[in-house]
């Protein structure tokens, strides 16, 4: 009678511990972001505005733009409306170095370094004491 206890407690013992294992796994594939970034834009629209030589208030946002599994480009966006037609220019900042491993992305940018995190159409970067957001483009 006791073998045949012990071998349930044995099996109960086995059962919890596979379960726990598989738990912390399923975890790990429910995170909400991309396997890649290759291709993909990302907006984060400041809010600011600035007002031009012809008296036109435009705004401005930090475009991420990931052409690769190592290098993104900064595109600074600006844009504002003038006799009813909205217009949006803007210009290459640069292009960097990044690291992707889900869902965490390190920038590399003048030697310095920043994480953002991504949770789904969301890339979260907190830097010097400010959260900025960027929102995936589709």
């Amino acid at each position: 009678m006791k073998k045949v206890i012990y071998s349930i407690f044995l099996m109960s013992c086995l059962a919890v511990t596979t379960a726990l294992v598989s738990c912390s796994k399923d975890d790990e594939d429910k995170v909400n972001a991309p396997d890649s970034l290759i291709g993909t834009s990302w907006l984060w629209e400041s809010g600011e505005t600035i007002t031009t030589e012809d008296e036109v208030e435009v705004g401005i946002a930090v475009e991420l733009d990931f052409t690769t599994s190592s290098k993104f480009d900064i595109n600074i966006l600006v844009g504002g409306v003038k006799n009813d037609v909205f217009a949006v220019s803007g210009f290459n900042a640069g292009t960097y170095n990044y690291t992707y491993s889900k869902p965490n992305v390190t920038f590399t940018v003048d030697g310095e370094k920043e994480t953002g995190v991504i949770d789904g159409k969301k890339l979260t970067l907190k830097s010097d004491g400010e959260t900025i957001v960027f929102i995936k483009e589709d």
